[in-house]
């Protein structure tokens, strides 16, 4: 059995980086690598450091047993510097540079949506800390898991939390972003389903400092309590302002207020007294169940302080992932992937903390194993979803952060994400739509939708798609291009028709099929159609999207500029930093494009007839 102290090299080359390496480990391809994408600097950088360190411990544990595959594990950070741009370059650099087969992190959903694009795209597996409900429907091809928890979940939580304290009316204020908004919709949803109120729900934008707005709409009611669903920096700066305006029942945290330092800032500015009893729930905190107690002491011993947030789950990632390799027998990603549900869930024979000798073991031996990690029982579903989760109510007493109890949720709804605040309309963002759609929802309780079809295409089609483009059209008449479309067309449209049969069979037997307003895409694998938003029709969407030829279900018709994810998903950064004739970045200037639009167009719709473009 091999002994090595792993030593951290800080580099600094325009970006922060960390190579966590052993110091006898062997270099280059001798070693497995595995990514980090931790935030250091920017709004997210209090849990950077939690998350190396947790990491550095799992893997300075799996070394000190000789490594997997007889070769040492080496962890590659990334600082992703709280932005999601960054976060995107910096996987692109350690799947290019590094050749890493998967990655740990990020921590927002965020930089989690365009770091999976380019992960799932190179078959790399990904296992990001957010929480956001979105990423449980990501088109991923199986190659995102999460060992944090959903954050529909901690709002089930949080609204057992509420009632236990006796609130009736609750307000809430929550950051505007794919994370908040999903634990703001559960909040809303369980705590009325329990029959609470929810007075009011106020978003602010991530990058203000001024909560005026917000506090003063949260207090316009007297809700019993105003919930804060929010980060770090953000939450200091929402509770002492709410402070100096004399509105002290702020309550009802989450898990990204539960650091120590945060309520010691919080003491010296206000005061103990406005926070003394307030409470949060948090993420992580099976780090109490007695399981878990060495890994608590471990960590305390190796880094003079307690495991906080995510410090577990990031534990726990990096663990599932070193016994698959172990079980897969090689380290590419599709092994990973195909390996982490039978290595994380039942059968087999029960590993935990510190039993990682005994696990490849039993994985040598040929017998299945089940690690029940120190964040959970870490038993992955069909989504790559933890399947339940043991909940942290903390409080504050004497300005400390301490346990009072832990709650277990498990078997929650998961509703379509892009879909869900619909469905209740929480934010009263039905307002902003056209007026069409506005008037629809009022007049039928229905809303627009495309339901995206999980349908590649064979290969004999794609193979005659690609024909024209391989010959650059050399040679071709006019006549013979127009014949080639056509023929391509009618292959694509009678396949895309055969697949979404299943689909139309499943609306028209549940009332939600109108020959005058739901239509089958001809040359793509999407039907349009009116779905209900009343909530005792959610069942609709939960049948839908359990048809394995459903892939994704988005609202129709209205679109935001999502340029932070937008832009790294269609690789815009790496087109950017390329170079012309004269040394300058590509930056698209002088560049003229054409849009042909070939698909189904009804020019009789009100954007079409009242719009100046020339279509």
């Amino acid at each position: 059995m091999f002994k090595c102290k792993l030593k951290v090299l800080l580099i600094l080359c325009g970006v922060l980086g960390f190579s966590l390496n052993p110091t006898v480990a062997l270099q280059g391809s001798d070693s497995i690598k595995i990514g980090g994408l931790f935030p250091f600097t920017g709004r997210l950088a209090d849990y950077g450091l939690i998350l190396k360190n947790a990491t550095e411990l799992a893997v300075e544990q799996i070394n000190a047993q000789g490594g997997i595959l007889g070769r040492w594990v080496e962890l590659i950070i990334e600082d992703t510097g709280s932005d999601p741009s960054v976060a995107y370059d910096r996987a692109v650099k350690l799947i290019e540079v590094y050749g890493v087969s998967v990655i740990i992190g990020p921590l927002s959903g965020g930089a989690t949506m365009p770091v999976s694009s380019v992960t799932v795209l190179n078959q790399v597996v990904l296992i990001p800390f957010s929480s956001s409900p979105i990423i449980t429907i990501l088109d991923d091809n199986g190659f995102v898991f999460r060992t944090s928890t959903s954050a529909a979940m901690l709002g089930v939580a949080l609204a057992q939390a509420a009632l236990s304290k006796g609130y009736e009316r609750i307000a809430l204020i929550a950051r505007d972003d794919a994370y908040a908004v999903g634990v703001a919709n559960s909040l809303r949803t369980s705590f009325e389903n329990l029959g609470g109120a929810v007075t009011s729900v106020s978003l602010y934008d991530p990058g203000t400092s001024d909560f005026s707005a917000q506090i003063a709409a949260a207090s316009a009611d007297n809700p019993d309590a105003i919930s804060l669903v929010t980060w770090g920096i953000d939450g200091e700066q929402l509770i002492t302002q709410m402070v100096a305006a004399g509105v002290t029942n702020f309550d009802l945290f989450t898990d990204g207020l539960r650091y120590q330092d945060l309520w010691d800032q919080l003491c010296g500015q206000v005061g103990p007294g406005v926070l003394e009893g307030k409470v949060g729930m948090a993420f992580g905190s099976t780090i109490t169940w007695a399981r878990a107690e060495r890994f608590v002491n471990d960590y305390r011993d190796r880094y003079g302080e307690a495991p906080s947030i995510f410090a577990a789950n990031a534990y726990d990632a990096i663990m599932v992932v070193a016994l698959a390799i172990a079980r897969a027998d090689e380290v590419s990603g599709t092994a990973i992937r195909d390996n982490l549900c039978a290595v994380a869930n039942p059968p087999g024979e029960v590993v935990t903390y510190a039993e990682i000798s005994q696990a490849l073991s039993l994985l040598v031996q040929g017998e299945e194993i089940n690690y029940e990690g120190v964040s959970g029982l870490v038993d992955f579903d069909e989504w790559g979803d933890t399947t339940s989760a043991v909940f942290e109510l903390w409080r504050i007493e004497g300005c400390e952060v301490v346990t009072q109890e832990l709650v277990e949720v498990s078997e929650v709804v998961k509703l379509v994400p892009e879909l869900s605040y619909l469905l209740e309309d929480p934010y009263n963002r039905i307002a902003e739509f056209p007026e069409e759609i506005q008037r629809q929802v009022q007049d039928s309780g229905t809303i627009p939708v495309a339901i995206w079809l999980n349908a590649p295409l064979p290969d004999e089609i794609v193979n005659r798609s690609n024909e024209f483009k391989e010959s650059v059209g050399e040679g071709w008449s006019l006549d013979e291009v127009r014949e080639w479309r056509q023929e391509v067309f009618e292959d694509k449209s009678a396949w895309y028709a055969d697949v979404e049969e299943e689909v139309v069979q499943f609306l028209n037997t549940n009332g939600f099929w109108d020959e005058d307003r739901s239509y089958a895409c001809l040359a793509a694998p999407v039907l349009y159609t009116d779905l209900p938003v009343d909530p005792s029709e959610r069942r609709i969407f939960e049948e839908l999207r359990r048809l394995n030829v459903v892939d994704t279900i988005y609202l129709a018709g209205v679109f935001e500029p999502k340029l932070d994810s937008a832009v790294p998903t269609i690789e815009a950064p790496s087109v950017w930093s390329r170079k012309d004739s004269s040394g300058n970045n590509l930056r698209g200037t002088n560049v003229r494009i054409a849009i042909v639009e070939s698909g189904r167009i009804d020019f009789t719709l009100a954007p079409f007839a009242s719009s100046k473009r020339n279509h």
